[in-house]
């Protein structure tokens, strides 16, 4: 796959790290995330601060993250950027299944994540909303009952191997069928922390945030997955973990509602 033009009219590309890709795909690859930004076609995410894309290069199927600059300038993108890097090879080590990360590049005040593409993969709010939303058949009953005992089992799995992500939100989880067996990613690498002990307050935060689910799941469907990760510990499961769980993802609905109120209202404010 010939590299564009386009990229020579930029500032130079520097390729910082790679695992398994040479510099030539590398290239090609951030050549097809411009290409797939500016028609359209394959683009997962276009927001202010990030872009999320799915390119093929040759017989290889990958993802570009981009990390875009903001006002405070581009030397942040790139340690955030670098972080993700770090964090992303520290999770393989852990034995946490993530995309796989192949490459990463800076360009001008951009840097971009290239990883490899999980096919079959969607991101755990947008799963729940589009398959389980509604009355469901015994079938895909049974399955979302799966997936939440392995969700739970799987979350278990990354608190004890001491990984601590800020914002285990259900948009940074991807979730995959197989059949019976459901596999899950975690995304966002550059907000890990990997800790010695993995305290109360931090596993009472990440399944707070893992609970913000959208209004699909019952009392009993959170249970089941809640029972799941305590995995017979009578700590997690009775007295106060699972209310406290509760009670943080209800603080931040509260939090995400007034935010949303006073930038509604900001915006209706005529400016003088």
């Amino acid at each position: 796959m010939p590299v564009s033009d386009s990229i020579a009219r930029d500032p130079r590309p520097r390729l910082i790290h790679s695992r398994g890709l040479s510099q030539l795909d590398a290239l090609a690859a951030l050549e097809a995330h411009r290409r797939a930004l500016a028609e359209g076609r394959g683009v997962l995410k276009d927001g202010r601060r990030s872009a999320v894309t799915r390119v093929e290069v040759g017989r290889r199927v990958l993802c570009v993250k981009e990390f875009r600059s903001e006002r405070r300038g581009g030397w942040r993108i790139f340690s955030r950027a670098r972080r993700a890097w770090r964090g992303a090879r520290r999770l393989l080590r852990a034995g946490v299944e993530i995309p796989e990360p192949l490459a990463l590049l800076e360009r001008g005040k951009s840097a971009y994540l290239v990883m490899r593409f999980i096919e079959g993969a969607a991101s755990l709010d947008r799963l729940l909303t589009q398959r389980f939303a509604g009355q469901l058949s015994p079938g895909e009953l049974a399955a979302k009952r799966r997936l939440l005992r392995s969700l739970g089992a799987w979350a278990r799995r990354v608190h004890d191997r001491k990984v601590y992500h800020d914002d285990w939100s259900p948009k940074n989880i991807l979730a995959c069928e197989d059949g019976q067996h459901w596999s899950f990613y975690l995304l966002d690498f550059d907000s890990l922390a990997f800790a010695k002990r993995l305290n109360w307050r931090r596993r009472v935060k990440n399944l707070g945030q893992l609970n913000d689910t959208p209004p699909v799941l019952s009392a009993t469907d959170r249970m089941r997955f809640l029972v799941s990760y305590a995995g017979g510990s009578r700590l997690l499961l009775r007295g106060r973990f699972p209310a406290e769980v509760v009670a943080y993802t209800h603080r931040r609905r509260l939090a995400a509602s007034e935010k949303f109120r006073r930038d509604r209202q900001r915006k209706s404010t005529p400016t003088p």
